[in-house]
């Protein structure tokens, strides 16, 4: 009998301790009032990208989904709880308004992985010498250039403080707007070494390779399957080219404004940034602004994630969300896109610093391209695109295959 209950005591214990470490935490959202889904034991609601059944961003816009009328729901990264923000209301409050108690992004490395050496040392001494010669031969001869590295030395040579900007022509609707936090004048001043000049450098230079590829990618596959799109677009170019006498300025390049509107329907369709998030710094309470809705207390630390993929596919806010249709970005209706619903290169302050580069460059080649070449499918096209559901990054299954057809002037 005594082993008996030894052996009743032991199975309770495993129960208990079975529930406290795989159950419970599947229950946070719950027991604090919020809408979520069915997580999968330990998965959370990774479950199918984790077996390769299931895009990241069809994972996404799945949670997005769990309640259609409420401003947030709640979803699960194996045990982590993630908080997803639903109304463009609250998207603002958050990320700008309240941005002070949301400084920081989320962790996917472990703190000591961070001393990982990127680069060999003759990689590093190479990239290190060229920034620190371009900038000696800079300041000894007084050159300017509209580029990164004069952005990073004016501060230190003028002492502009933390916080204050210059005016930037504008690059296309996608880019990203500054917030006026950022542009309020802060009491310190940022002291810039050559050091940081070379690491901001190379990661604004490699850090935009794989989301620019992307985007253009995308922007390839739907021009190729929509002609009458590409054509729109082809006539524009010729009309640039004949204006700058097949010169491309900068100039003659932001005035595409069709151009524009095909890139700027692209990441609507395909952000190459599926969601971005925040991670809760300082206490913070999202106040009821429902009758359904109860005070919910976010703790230091809580990530909330902001659904790019799935709110700029929502049907309340572009109709006819999985048509790609240039036309939302016309002079004309544009200014009908609900402000925090159209989100490609995140919000706030901690948006992405790229997003004009990024613009350009994709501009720039779709410009030459489009000069010399028609965009026609192949047999190894796929049509309808299928996301690829074994990257987390966005991508095609299988690839995208297109065929350059040589325009006939």
């Amino acid at each position: 009998i005594q082993e008996t209950m030894l052996w009743m005591l032991i199975v309770i214990a495993l129960i208990a301790i079975g529930y406290l470490m795989l159950i419970r935490p599947h229950r946070y959202w719950i027991k604090r009032g919020v809408k979520q889904g069915n997580p999968v034991l330990v998965f959370g609601d990774n479950w199918g990208p984790a077996i390769h059944k299931q895009s990241f961003a069809d994972m996404v816009q799945m949670v997005y989904n769990i309640s259609p009328n409420s401003r947030y729901c709640g979803m699960y990264q194996f045990f982590t709880p993630i908080l997803v923000l639903r109304d463009p209301d609250l998207i603002k409050q958050i990320t700008v308004k309240d941005f002070d108690h949301f400084l920081n992004h989320q962790k996917f490395i472990p703190e000591d992985l961070f001393h990982v050496t990127l680069f060999s040392k003759s990689v590093s001494n190479f990239f290190t010498k060229l920034v620190k010669e371009n900038i000696k031969s800079r300041e000894k001869y007084g050159i300017v250039r509209p580029d990164m590295i004069n952005l990073l030395l004016e501060p230190r040579k003028c002492g502009i403080r933390n916080g204050e900007s210059q005016s930037v022509q504008d690059t296309g609707f996608a880019t990203v707007e500054e917030s006026e936090i950022t542009k309020a004048p802060a009491a310190t001043k940022q002291q810039i070494t050559d050091l940081d000049i070379t690491a901001q450098a190379l990661v604004f230079f490699f850090g935009s390779f794989d989301s620019v590829s992307a985007l253009m990618c995308f922007m390839l596959y739907e021009l190729g399957i929509n002609p009458d799109v590409q054509e729109k677009l082809k006539q524009e170019v010729d009309e640039t080219a004949e204006k700058c006498n097949g010169k491309l300025t900068y100039e003659a390049l932001t005035r595409m404004k069709y151009m524009d509107m095909v890139v700027s329907e692209t990441l609507r369709l395909w952000p190459t940034v599926v969601t971005a998030d925040r991670v809760c710094t300082r206490p913070y309470t999202i106040q009821p602004k429902t009758p359904n809705e109860k005070p919910l207390y976010l703790k230091k630390g809580t990530t909330v994630w902001l659904p790019i993929y799935a709110i700029q596919r929502d049907p309340q806010y572009f109709p006819d969300p999985e048509r790609f249709d240039p036309e939302r970005f016309s002079e004309e209706n544009k200014g009908n896109i609900r402000p925090y619903t159209y989100l490609p290169f995140g919000s706030g302050p901690r948006n992405c610093i790229g997003s004009r580069f990024a613009l350009l460059e994709t501009k720039v080649l779709f410009f030459h391209i489009l000069s010399h070449f028609e965009i026609i499918p192949i047999e190894k096209t796929q049509i309808p695109l299928q996301l690829n559901r074994k990257s987390f990054n966005m991508t095609a299954e299988g690839g995208f295959w297109f065929g350059f057809k040589r325009r006939a002037k």
